[in-house]
């Protein structure tokens, strides 16, 4: 049995149980097998839960813990790539024949099976497939747009063009290449919710529903749904029965505050300063 993996970035589950009748690929993935929300690791974030999902492993197994990490000893951090997972995944473990676009983290690009590397890629100028030579057969691939912008529309436009270029060049690559699993990770849907979650989050605290933008996260995700659909479509003539799975690695929700905890020790009287530090604007001790 082929697997075809649908890896939606950041799709709160409450959306897809709201939305159902207006995703009717995903909805008929969900009735023809099971559905429901999962608990993600912790950290519940991009890096590292695929990472997790896909190996069997935790973050404290794997090392990995987040985007960034901090040097040891030192306040100074790096981005985590791909050569931080130092872990199989389990399709590398039994030796399947795979196909992998844009799974986090994928850069460099893993140098097995195919694979395209993910949204940290600095550029087309760097290597960014394996085997090197899809690269030049692909052309024109858009990793990630800039998703903390006001200029909406803009991006709005930017987040179409790549998703509906991804998923154009991953059909091609599911026709071309025999595959046991084919992964499709999309970050879109995560940058959906960035750009536009306050436009259609009645609890989000600067909610606005009468924005022109309060349609544009039901609007990319009916697209996602046609695109989903039509690779599923093109796995099953190619394969007939193909076992397929939509997934998320975590939510999305409003953010109403930070857990500061070098404040909270000050303010506890449990952590003591050799100096006092810069201060931003909105910075202050709890009382």
């Amino acid at each position: 049995m082929k697997l075809l993996v649908l890896a939606l970035d950041g799709v709160p589950f409450e959306l897809f149980a709201s939305m159902r009748d207006d995703l009717p690929n995903l909805a008929e993935l969900a009735d023809r097998g099971g559905w429901g929300a999962m608990r993600a690791v912790d950290p519940p974030i991009t890096v590292p839960a695929w990472a997790s999902m896909f190996t069997g492993l935790d973050p404290g197994e794997l090392g990995i813990y987040g985007f960034r990490h901090l040097k040891r000893g030192t306040y100074s951090g790096y981005v985590v790539t791909s050569l931080e997972l130092r872990a199989r995944y389990v399709w590398e473990e039994m030796g399947l024949k795979s196909v992998v676009i844009g799974l986090p983290p994928g850069y460099p690009p893993r140098r097995y099976g195919v694979w395209i590397s993910d949204f940290y890629t600095p550029g087309i100028d760097r290597p960014w497939t394996h085997p090197p030579e899809l690269a030049k057969e692909i052309g024109r691939y858009i990793f990630d747009i800039t998703y903390r912008t006001s200029e909406k529309e803009k991006a709005y436009r930017e987040l179409v063009e790549m998703t509906e270029l991804r998923w154009r060049v991953a059909e091609a690559l599911l026709n071309k290449y025999d595959w046991d699993i084919f992964v499709v990770h999309e970050i879109g849907t995560d940058r959906a919710h960035h750009l536009f979650q306050k436009y259609w989050d009645p609890y989000h605290p600067l909610y606005d529903p009468s924005s022109p933008f309060s349609e544009y996260i039901p609007s990319y995700y009916s697209l996602v749904d046609k695109l989903a659909g039509k690779l599923v479509d093109a796995a099953k003539r190619k394969y007939g029965e193909v076992a397929v799975l939509a997934v998320s690695d975590h939510g999305n929700q409003a953010q109403r505050g930070v857990f500061a905890i070098n404040e909270w020790l000050i303010g506890e009287g449990l952590l003591e300063l050799r100096r006092e530090p810069s201060r931003g604007r909105t910075s202050r001790r709890p009382r």
